[in-house]
């Protein structure tokens, strides 16, 4: 990296940074740097700099990400293994923040590492650690002579504006409800990358907390290992019962006690909340890094994930909550003999291979010895008749005896006969509160021990077990839960949450997330139901939830998915449950819907997004009438899903409809209505219907120009569709100067900075390409591509467009070895931010088996077209006009190679798939 003679480099600035590492880098032998830094972004564009640099060179750097939330000597043992992989002389590692098991304390996970230090340092290759402000100040507590580990040590203090990492992207179909709503975040582990080398981990997802005092179920639990450990082809085992009996505890103290027993690890799926075939991905993904291959639709990629797990050891799963066989059927492993495979549930049958294993209430011993350990050996023995009638009382069941035992563990001046007397006056109390909640499925006895615990809790204990009582059956992240909570109360709320674990109430899963057993929940429902302010709280958790649905975009990243993961069963749970309580206005009713039909349709899941925007239809429809502007955009949004899944006939009198009601509600001069006049353009477009569409795209042109300005971003993406219709066409000299205003009209109002001129900059290219005008082209790929890189970061879907498109030029020019290099880090860039299930990622890979086949490197074409066809297939319907083109290419290369049977037949694919939309259209580009 060159610099200007004289000038003058600040320190801690990207440049500076990148001149010291550089010249540390070329020294010989090994060595590590520390960098303190605060921006992620500007790590990221020095490591950019310096590969950049050291590849000229004919040297590599590869980066180390660490694994998420890991314990020390896992996390050791996979630095080490990392280390030990040759082929570069420089490795970057990052990731050290959320390295560690959150509960384990930080120093004692440093100590660990600084042990090994010597071990760590011993391997030949330049090693640059980053660490950010925050972690390094842990680091240096733990470990007072870290800085002497490190030379050179450096601060990168260069950081990225807000606006610079902003990510508004100017839609050309702009139809979807609502706007962006408040920004919540939440920390989530996130992928580290391919299955490239082998972990030498036990990978485990197994929650934290449970019962302090579990008693009773040695033999139990030894039982289960038998069962479980029967050379079956596949040994699945339910463990069934009533509320409260302990089911889920059982199986996470199996899971914990016989971790030896499974070396090739433990992954534990939420099955009632969350869906159970992204959970495997996930953790296959996080834990194992494995990347399922393009073409599978989410069930394949399962498959895939189980068949490559690696290593050979035996591996525990459980599924926690079935309660429909439907939940699991789809989603067991294999039957190698390998997976051992444990359900909780309550059902007593389930339609799945599976052999049940029926655990009872404790034994009268066990249950006084769970009393004994709770409240005090002195205490129980001396009254110990009463005691046993405890026991009784509450059907010996775990939770019951824990809830109570913890009541006297509190009140050390109750007696287990007056205990026994209170339980007495609280039955009626207990009868009424059944009948007023028929869902309930708590026996008597634990509804009194509730109504019992719940009068000794101090009111913020009250307070905040109502509040949770809202939340989903699945972890809740407690950034989400005190979110609501004004600074200065969050001390009392987090004392309330610590009252309700120390009562048996509330489980903490790890530092940042907890769980409430069903029962209850169940409980604290009814009990929010009684308080004056319980409209009032589910309001307040509704707003919270559709400021979090509002951030769900209609193409989410993987990156974006990750992180909303965990809210994703409350912001549903607000669809199903807390209707009633979304406003009618500003869309409200809508967007819990809407957002979880993206988080599905973001990982081209079609079939699970379609319930989501049949359900907001119906709900609008139902709260609103069949007349209102709600119903027109649920119309809409359903129609542009069924448009991506290539069912245009389904699709266009939604769309229809759609722009009928806009038309009716808010009159034919609207912007609404300008925008169902451009979605409706659209689809006749994809349809090769361009008679059609053109007078659509013109009219909506002019409607926004009159409701607008001429001088308005709406009127620049309508230039922009109407100029990409002419493209279709070759009508070349009417797009160009549509193309030119929409550019103009970009950095006229929004500025040369941004991610809209970048697609304005990007299509122009584009139609000097097709024309042959490669000179005028490149450069305009170029600086979309840097525009996008600088604005959006390297994981956004347009930068990998950029990379597709400048790769597509060169090889138009025959420039292959610049091509090919592009097209694949445009492929990784889709994968990684959209998902290897994705339109898009068909899209790169034909674009490279075109590459391939220019080059005659024909088995390696065949291949990817074959993914392409077969991906697109699967995500968008054996009829769109995206498969004719697959098709086509496909024949086009058997035909080059001579096999012309083959050929012939594909070709009569493409055409009958063409003639199905009524027209032989042009190859798509």
């Amino acid at each position: 990296m060159g610099v200007a003679k004289g000038s003058r480099i600040k320190p801690g600035t990207v440049a500076d940074i990148t001149q010291r590492l550089l010249l540390w880098a070329r020294r010989s032998g090994s060595g590590l740097a520390l960098i303190e830094y605060k921006s992620d972004v500007t790590r990221r564009k020095v490591i950019a700099e310096i590969n950049s640099e050291l590849a000229k060179e004919g040297r590599l750097l590869r980066e180390i990400p660490l694994l998420t939330y890991q314990e020390p000597t896992a996390l050791l043992d996979y630095l080490l293994n990392e280390l030990e992989t040759p082929a570069a002389s420089v490795v970057s590692i990052h990731g050290f923040f959320d390295a560690f098991n959150e509960a384990i304390p930080v120093e004692d996970s440093l100590r660990t590492i600084n042990l090994n230090r010597e071990r760590i340092a011993s391997f030949s290759v330049k090693q640059i650690w980053w660490m950010n402000e925050k972690f390094l100040k842990q680091a240096e507590f733990a470990m007072p002579d870290l800085l002497s580990w490190f030379m050179p040590r450096l601060r990168l203090t260069e950081t990225e504006s807000s606006s610079n990492l902003s990510t508004v992207v100017m839609q050309s179909i702009a139809g979807s409800v609502g706007s962006i709503g408040n920004n919540i975040s939440f920390n989530q582990i996130s992928p580290t990358g391919k299955d490239s080398h082998k972990i030498s981990l036990s990978p485990t997802n197994v929650p934290g907390g449970g019962s302090q005092t579990f008693v009773g179920r040695a033999e139990t639990l030894q039982q289960l290992h038998r069962k479980l450990s029967k050379d079956d082809s596949v040994a699945i085992t339910a463990i069934q019962g009533m509320g409260g009996i302990g089911k889920t505890e059982l199986a996470r103290q199996y899971a914990k006690q016989y971790a030896a027993s499974y070396p090739g690890g433990r992954c534990w799926l939420q099955v009632r909340e969350l869906d159970v075939a992204s959970q495997i991905v996930a953790f296959a993904r996080v834990y194992l890094r494995i990347e399922p291959p393009d073409e599978l639709a989410l069930l394949e990629q399962v498959v895939y994930c189980w068949n490559h797990w690696p290593g050979s050891e035996r591996v525990l799963v459980v599924y926690d909550d079935v309660t429909k066989s439907e939940q699991v059927a789809a989603v067991l492993p294999p039957g190698s003999g390998r997976f051992a495979v444990l359900m909780t549930t309550r059902r007593q049958h389930l339609a799945v291979p599976v052999e049940p294993f029926e655990i009872e209430v404790l034994n009268e011993a066990a249950a006084l010895e769970l009393l004994r350990q709770i409240v005090g050996v002195a205490r129980t023995e001396t009254q110990l008749e009463t005691a046993k009638a405890i026991c009784e009382w509450v059907g010996y069941l775990p939770l019951g005896l824990e809830l109570l035992g913890q009541y006297l563990r509190q009140k050390p001046e109750v007696t287990y006969q007056t205990l026994q007397r209170r339980l007495e006056l609280q039955r009626t109390a207990a009868r009424a509160l059944q009948k007023a909640h028929p869902g309930m499925t708590g026996s008597l006895g634990v509804i009194e021990a509730f109504e019992l615990s719940q009068q000794t809790l101090p009111k913020e204990a009250q307070d905040v077990a109502c509040w949770l009582s809202l939340f989903a059956l699945a972890p809740i992240p407690w950034e989400l839960a005190e979110s609501r909570i004004e600074e200065i109360e969050k001390k009392a709320f987090e004392d309330g949450r610590d009252t309700l674990i120390s009562r048996s109430l509330l489980q903490r899963l790890n530092l940042t997330s907890y769980q409430l057993h069903p029962l209850v929940r169940e409980y604290f429902l009814t009990k929010l139901a009684q308080r004056e302010d319980s409209d009032a709280m589910r309001r307040t958790y509704c707003q919270i939830m559709v400021a979090l649905a509002q951030q769900m975009p209609s193409s989410p990243t993987r990156k974006l998915l990750l992180r909303l993961t965990p809210v994703m069963p409350h912001i549903a749970e607000v669809a199903t449950s807390w209707q009633d309580w979304l406003s009618d206005k500003d869309d409200e009713l809508a967007w819990p819907f809407v957002a979880m039909a993206r988080f599905y349709e973001g990982q081209g899941a079609y079939t699970q997004a379609e319930p989501w925007y049949v359900s907001c239809l119906q709900a609008t429809q139902n709260r609103l009438g069949e007349e209102h502007p709600a119903v027109a955009a649920s119309l809409n949004n359903l129609a542009t899903l069924y448009k991506r899944q290539g069912r245009y006939e389904e699709a266009e009198p939604l769309y229809a409809q759609s722009l009928k009601l806009r038309c009716k509600l808010l009159g034919e001069k609207h912007p609404a209505v300008a925008t169902s006049l451009n979605n409706l353009a659209t689809l006749y477009e994809n349809q090769g219907r361009y008679e059609e569409a053109e007078p659509l795209y013109v009219q909506s042109l002019e409607l926004s120009r009159e409701l607008l300005g001429e001088e308005h971003p709406t009127v620049a993406t309508s230039l922009n569709n109407l100029a990409a219709l002419y493209l279709r066409q070759a009508r070349y000299e009417e797009a160009e100067p549509l193309y030119v205003r929409s550019l103009e009209l970009g950095r006229k109002l929004l500025g040369k900075e941004h991610p809209t001129v970048a697609t304005s900059l990007n299509n122009l290219a584009a139609l000097y390409e097709i024309q042959g005008r490669y000179k005028e082209a490149e450069p305009l790929y170029l600086q979309s591509l840097e525009l996008r890189h600088r604005l959006l970061g390297e994981e956004h879907p347009d930068v990998a467009t950029s990379l597709n498109n400048l790769a597509h030029i060169y090889k138009s020019q025959g420039r292959y070895k610049e091509a090919e290099p592009l097209f694949l880090e445009s492929l990784k860039f889709n994968r990684q931010s959209l998902g290897e299930e994705h339109p898009d990622v068909a899209t790169s890979l034909n674009n490279l088996a075109a590459l391939y086949e220019n080059q005659s490197r024909y088995e390696e074409a065949e291949t990817l077209y074959m993914k392409s066809l077969a991906m697109r297939q699967k995500l968008l319907g054996e009829r769109h006009l995206a498969v004719a083109t697959s098709l086509d290419n496909l024949a086009g290369l058997y035909s080059n190679q001579g096999r012309y049977e083959e050929a012939d037949s594909l070709y009569m694919q493409a055409i009958a798939v063409l003639r199905s939309h009524d027209k032989i259209t042009p190859k798509p580009v």
